[in-house]
Parts: structure tokens; sequence; C-alpha cells
């Protein structure tokens, strides 16, 4: 893949489909910025490549936890389903460890930037 490519997949996996601004608050920069760097137009600073990554390794940590309290909450998967009331995987408080706390990691991130 081209870093393009990377940032572009990156972006999405974190945020969604309409990346662009929540990225760019994410990384304290100008949405146009963004756009520039998923354009391929502008190089993508190693400062922000850095911020992406520790993005997905919290995002790995959160999707860890969840699948330890899925675990906990029915059991590992031996037959590739899994067989639970769908009312309980909506009950409140079951997927708590999804929310990142994005305002915390812009914190850590913008203390280490040097751009």
């Amino acid at each position: 893949m081209t870093p393009t490519e990377v940032f572009e997949r990156a972006g999405r996996t974190l945020f969604g489909d309409e990346y662009v601004a929540p990225l760019a608050d994410f990384l304290g920069v100008e949405a146009n910025t963004v756009d520039k760097w998923r354009n391929g137009r502008s190089r993508v600073p190693s400062e922000v490549w850095c911020d992406i990554f520790d993005a997905v390794g919290e995002q790995e940590r959160a999707m860890g936890a969840l699948r330890t309290e899925l675990v906990a909450l029915v059991g590992p998967r031996t037959d590739g389903a899994i067989d639970v009331d769908r009312q309980q995987m909506i009950a409140p408080g079951i997927f708590p460890a999804v929310t990142m706390d994005f305002a915390l990691l812009r914190r850590f991130s913008r203390s280490r930037r040097r751009i």
C-alpha cells in the first residue's frame, strides 16, 4: 500500500467514512490539511504518523477489552456463531470499553508533537 492508501485506511478505521474533520480535530490541524494528506498533495509528517500509530494501538487495546467482556458474557466462540439474546447485547454497560477517550489521547499526542 502507498502512504496515501495507508493514511486513508487509518482515517476510515479510526473515525469512519467521514473521517476528515474528526481526524483533523484529533490531530489539531485544519481539515484542508488532512485533505491534502489524503489526496497525496502533501507528505504526512512523521509526528502525525506517530499520533495515528498511537491511536490505532489505543483502539486495539479497547477492542481487546471488548473481546474479553464478550467472552465473559457469552463464552468463547467455538462454532463461528454467538448464541445470545439480542437485548443482552445492547443492554447499557455491555460495551463500555469501545468508547475511546479521544480527548485524553489528543492531550497525550499534542504534548509530544513538534509540528
